[in-house]
């Protein structure tokens, strides 16, 4: 059985394949920067907010950097495949396995749902492997001169 960890950690991964659809390199453009764990929930209950403060993700180019439970820290690589309904994010953990899941971007919000061995039909945490978050964009730091 896999850990919330593990599944956290895996959810941020992919081996990036072929090009992108234009609807996919749009939102890998528009994902670039830091995104803030808002809410989580993973295997049908709600991850309490002192757990996930400090989590977040990190889009730069084809990567993502990924900082969860205040200490563990991953840069991946990512995939999207924006063509499909609801659009879908592929991801693979250390271990090369698949991670199937979902995302949603909608101005300065992100929601990703990812599966255990197969990918979730909606945006929402299920008995079993299902974790689901919401992220909020953060504003980049204003230079002082």
């Amino acid at each position: 059985m896999r850990t919330l960890a593990t599944m956290l950690l895996a959810g941020f991964m992919s081996a990036a394949g072929g090009a992108a659809p234009d609807g996919a390199k749009e939102d890998a453009k528009h994902l670039q920067g830091t995104w803030e764990v808002q809410s989580a929930e993973y295997a049908g209950f709600a991850i309490p907010q002192e757990q996930i403060r400090g989590w977040q993700m990190v889009f730069a180019g084809d990567k993502v950097t990924v900082t969860f439970l205040t200490w563990k820290q991953e840069t991946l690589p990512f995939s999207l495949d924006a063509s499909q309904d609801p659009k879908e994010i592929d991801l693979t953990n250390p271990d090369k396995m698949l991670l199937p899941g979902l995302y949603a971007l909608d101005k300065d919000t992100l929601k990703i749902c990812l599966g255990g061995d197969k990918r979730p039909g909606t945006f929402a945490s299920r008995p079993g492997s299902n974790c689901f978050m919401v992220l909020k964009r953060k504003p980049p730091a204003v230079k002082k001169n």
